[in-house]
């Protein structure tokens, strides 16, 4: 029967990058595959594609996208058994925009309190912070003043607001791998 080698390290790849992995296997083929990633049935013509050599396999991912991080589960067959081999895959990329809505709330005459969600992903790097972002809409599109660069919270009260402006407010995620696109109050 197919027997693995050593479990393979996880695999951290950078968003848009293509993931080749060699799996020592030993065994003699030919080699039958199945492939289930979080515990689901992949079918052979998703994006994971195994190539059979003497001593290996090669899995490859091309063009990582974030739906491709998982827990993914390889198994190997001939007609004298089988192995699983587990594979953890990790996408790196920014963040994505922390989920809304971005509530606002306790609005007084020069304050008021954000909160919203952190992101759906956190783009394989835990979420550092967030950035608050205000704009007096008296100012124009692109007069976006900073008034957090670091906020460890989902919630942040607002300081130093005009009494009978009006403002819009955006909130980034940030993480080792970058910063994340706005999620903008309405």
């Amino acid at each position: 029967p197919p027997k693995l080698q050593r479990e393979p390290e996880e695999q951290r790849i950078h968003l848009g990058e293509t993931l080749k992995v060699k799996i020592p296997i030993s065994g003699k083929g030919p080699f039958s595959f199945k492939v289930k990633k979080n515990d689901q049935p992949l079918e052979d013509d998703d994006r994971v594609r195994i190539q059979e050599h003497d001593d290996c396999i090669i899995v490859t991912i091309p063009d990582a996208e974030r739906d491709d991080a998982g827990k993914y589960a390889i198994s190997v067959a001939n007609d004298s058994g089988s192995c699983s081999i587990p594979l953890k895959v990790k996408v790196i990329a920014p963040p994505l925009p922390p989920t809304g809505p971005l509530d606002i709330s306790n609005i007084s005459k020069d304050h008021a309190t954000l909160s919203w969600k952190p992101p759906k992903d956190d783009g394989g790097s835990k979420v550092a912070g967030y950035v608050v972002e205000k704009r007096d809409t008296s100012r124009g599109s692109d007069a976006w003043i900073p008034v957090i660069q670091n906020c460890k919270d989902t919630t942040f009260t607002v300081p130093s607001l005009l009494e009978g402006h009006e403002y819009e407010f955006r909130v980034m995620a940030i993480n080792e791998n970058g910063t994340s696109d706005p999620l903008r109050s309405s």
